[in-house]
This record gives C-alpha cells, sequence and structure tokens, in this order.
C-alpha cells in the first residue's frame, strides 16, 4: 500500500510530460511556420513616425495635391503597429468651399489608401459632399476638378442632358 501512493504521483508526472510533449509536437509546427509573422504579430517591427511620414510624402496623390494646392494644411497621426493617418486639406474661406485628402497606411498589408473629397457649399450655406474619389482615380481627381471654384455646368454636359 505504501507504493500505491507513489507510484499514482509517478504516473500523474508521465502522463503530463506525454501530454505537453503532444501539445508541443502538434503546436510548435504551427509555430514555426508563422514565425516570420512574429514580429508583425507582436507589433515588433513598426516604423518610426519619419519613416511613416516619408511614405506618405512620395505617394503620388500627396505630390499632385501639394502641386495643386501649395498652401496645403496636414495633420499626422501614429497608431500602433507603424499604422498611421495623414489628413491633408485646404479651404476657402470665401466661398466655404474645401478639398481633403486622407491617406491611411496600413502596416500589415503594407498598403496605402487614399480618399479626396469635395465639399463645396450649395445655395443655402450648407456643406455638401458633392464629389470623391478613392484609390486609383484620387490623383487624377486632384489634377483635374477645382473644388475651390464653383464647378460650372460645362457645355459637353448639356449637349448630353438635352
Amino acid at each position: 500500500m505504501e507504493r500505491l501512493p507513489r507510484f499514482t504521483i509517478y504516473l500523474g508526472i508521465a502522463i503530463g510530460v506525454i501530454l505537453f510533449g503532444m501539445f508541443l509536437y502538434s503546436i510548435l509546427p504551427y509555430m514555426i511556420e508563422h514565425s516570420n509573422n512574429w514580429n508583425r504579430i507582436v507589433g515588433g517591427d513598426s516604423d518610426s513616425k519619419e519613416e511613416l511620414m516619408a511614405k506618405f510624402t512620395v505617394h503620388p496623390t500627396y505630390i499632385a495635391f501639394y502641386e495643386t494646392y501649395p498652401d496645403a494644411k496636414e495633420e499626422f497621426e501614429k497608431h500602433s503597429r507603424g499604422n498611421g493617418n495623414l489628413n491633408v486639406g485646404i479651404m476657402d474661406f470665401e466661398t466655404g468651399d474645401q478639398i481633403l485628402l486622407d491617406m491611411y497606411y496600413d502596416t500589415w498589408d503594407d498598403r496605402m489608401n487614399v480618399n479626396v473629397r469635395c465639399n463645396m457649399v450649395n445655395d443655402e450655406g450648407r456643406h455638401e459632399d458633392n464629389l470623391r474619389a478613392e484609390g486609383l482615380f484620387a490623383e487624377d481627381f486632384i489634377r483635374n476638378v477645382d473644388c475651390l471654384n464653383k464647378i460650372e455646368t460645362t457645355p459637353q454636359l448639356e449637349s448630353i442632358s438635352e
């Protein structure tokens, strides 16, 4: 009878070691396979503010915005894990019209999301989100649409609507 309690302790330890070994055997290949993403999961390789801002400033849409509107104002915000926002805009205080460029950098996908919108004041004095472009067309939108002046109906559009 003295040996029974000692045997159960050893048996419990052996079962624990076997179960722990089986757990390691099942989870270790997964951990090794995904170890290249470990820094991104933990958040170890996030960009500094300067590196993140450099990614925004070399984007063609950002360059087009400052070529078209050199007096624009900007607001930069860095988030965790290397993500960040950059908002760039300019406003005509006489008419109330404004153009806004919203840029978001996603570290996980290494992708830049770009949105441009024109807020123009209507005849009643309220802002309306009239025109907008995203991604692929944002640069062309900035270069070709004058958001700070009232956009008049072009003769081509008048002839189409008739």
